[in-house]
């Protein structure tokens, strides 16, 4: 009986200080994934600046060779067709960003993967004469994953609020 005292104490005392270690580690690795998120999120944002900008080169940097963009239409298109449609948007433009942003960003990190919410809204302006500002806004989901300490944007997809008649009509 003394014996069997003896052992729980000892499980006991065991078990006290690996509760101990869990507690003390738990706020080392919500930091950890705090500055995960907080890394994710400004790639993110860098994202929604470079697509106002029309910067190529930081699509080409953040984009993986698998990457895949689903759009609100229903179409997909892959890295090469991304890049190509951004490429000709520069040389002979269509129409002209005048706002680019994301609201409501959430990340939520996993090791080396990371998903992103948002609501997102542009303003663009086609190069038509005398064309008026045209707003669309609309949800996304992007996944990202961290090779050789960078984050890459592997896919996103995006919907798109319908517009009404109004929408069209100019201001």
């Amino acid at each position: 009986m003394k014996l069997n005292l003896i052992k729980n104490k000892n499980m006991l005392q065991k078990a006290l200080k690996l509760l101990i270690c869990i507690i003390a580690l738990s706020p080392c690795s919500y930091a950890q994934n705090s500055k995960a998120e907080q890394e994710v999120l400004k790639v993110n944002s860098d994202y929604d600046k470079a697509i106002l900008k029309g910067d190529i080169s930081f699509h080409e940097k953040l984009f993986a060779p698998e990457y895949r963009s689903y759009n609100p239409d229903g179409t997909t298109r892959n890295r090469t067709e991304v890049l190509e449609r951004l490429r000709k948007e520069g040389t002979t433009p269509t129409y002209k960003y005048n706002a680019n942003s994301s609201d409501d960003v959430k990340a939520k990190v996993s090791g080396n993967l990371a998903v992103v919410t948002a609501k997102w809204k542009s303003s663009t302006t086609s190069m038509e004469a005398d064309a008026s500002p045209h707003n669309d806004e609309g949800y996304y989901t992007a996944v990202y994953e961290k090779r050789n300490g960078r984050w890459m944007l592997l896919t996103d997809h995006a919907t798109e609020k319908p517009h009404t008649v109004a929408d069209w009509s100019p201001a």
